[in-house]
């Protein structure tokens, strides 16, 4: 592991969370990214929790990383462009390989990994996800993407402005 500070890492202004009207200036996002076994091609939000985007995945040296809990009262920030804002957030880069880690210290005294990317040739690449912990029943590895009661394995998905999108009728505060 290295503790490298990416290049690309500079201080955005500060955000109560990301919303579909508020994405930082500094996000660009990828023309594709493999995604738990998933393709997605021009993608807008991968994500849209009540025009709560909890997880953005941008360009950059290492991708960049934003990524928010869901709670009852409104998003906790976890990570903004690839810094973690709470002590039991851990980001880990690792030069060599060009991967990244997010963990989350569990009540056990314990990381659990809820993030695990590389860029491979350009592309990023999700390698394990579990928004679980975080408040979405939302999983996956390198076979498959479970969203809910739903599996997606090996698909193409292109040209749409958002794969996941939950409406909820008490949803939180933005």
């Amino acid at each position: 592991m290295n503790s490298l500070k990416n290049k690309n890492m500079k201080k955005t202004k500060t955000q109560n969370n990301i919303t579909i009207h508020n994405i930082p200036d500094v996000y660009k996002p990828y023309e594709t990214i493999v995604f738990c076994s998933n393709t997605f091609k021009n993608l807008s939000y991968i994500i849209d929790d009540n025009g709560v985007i909890p997880i953005l995945i941008g360009k950059g040296e290492f991708p960049r990383i934003w990524l928010y809990a869901r709670s009852e009262n409104k998003p906790i920030a976890l990570v903004r462009d690839n810094i973690s804002i709470l002590p039991q957030v851990k980001v880990n880069f690792y030069q060599v390989e060009k991967r990244m880690t997010i963990e989350l210290f569990d009540m056990k005294d314990d990381y659990i990994k809820i993030l695990e990317i590389l860029l491979n040739n350009g592309i990023p690449t999700l390698k394990k996800l579990d928004m679980r912990p975080i408040g979405y029943n939302i999983f996956g590895d390198t076979e498959s993407l479970n969203v809910g009661n739903s599996k997606y394995v090996n698909n193409v998905f292109q040209g749409m402005h958002t794969l996941i999108k939950i409406n909820n009728k008490n949803a939180p505060i933005k």
